[in-house]
């Protein structure tokens, strides 16, 4: 299993890796928990929301497994992979509270995925935010997420600092 893994994604096949260890109850092997890793870091950093989906139902079923072998809920491995699952939760939480309307529900998850900014694309999760507290009213946040929003651009299109 984690020779197939490994192959997939070095094709680039992270959905379809996620797919075949969800289907085959993401054994909690030593050998694989760097092939979900990688899993879990690549569709965090797409934000495509079918990917989100499967991602999660692999990592609900990973960290069940940890439970069930015993693992330490406060070893770093549990915690990483238990991370990876709340950021794929709000995440596809978020972009369910924008296509029902849940303005206010959406601005407080796009608010909290600030935390976990090394994990997802900071960029995005701060024009996100500011978006959805401006939509909401919350004028003096939003100003604060656009300027960080502003700033990461600067740095992704001058990462010299040329500009300043």
């Amino acid at each position: 299993m984690a020779q197939f893994a490994r192959q997939y994604i070095s094709q680039g096949q992270f959905k379809e890796t996620a797919r075949v260890l969800s289907r085959y109850n993401s054994p909690a092997f030593q050998e694989m928990l760097p092939v979900y890793k990688t899993i879990a870091q690549d569709v965090l950093a797409s934000v495509n929301e079918v990917e989100l989906q499967i991602l999660r139902e692999m990592l609900q079923k990973l960290v069940k497994n940890l439970e069930s072998f015993q693992v330490d809920k406060s070893s770093p491995i549990y915690q990483e992979f238990f991370r990876f699952l709340t950021i794929s939760h709000l995440l596809l939480l978020k972009s369910e509270a924008a296509r029902n309307n849940l303005d206010q529900v959406s601005a407080r998850l796009c608010t909290s995925l600030l935390r976990y900014c090394k994990d997802i694309r900071a960029d995005k999760a701060f024009l996100d935010a500011g978006e959805a507290n401006k939509k909401i009213g919350s004028n003096d946040m939003a100003f604060i997420f656009f300027n960080r929003y502003i700033d990461l651009w600067d740095a992704i299109v001058d990462p010299d600092g040329n500009m300043i």
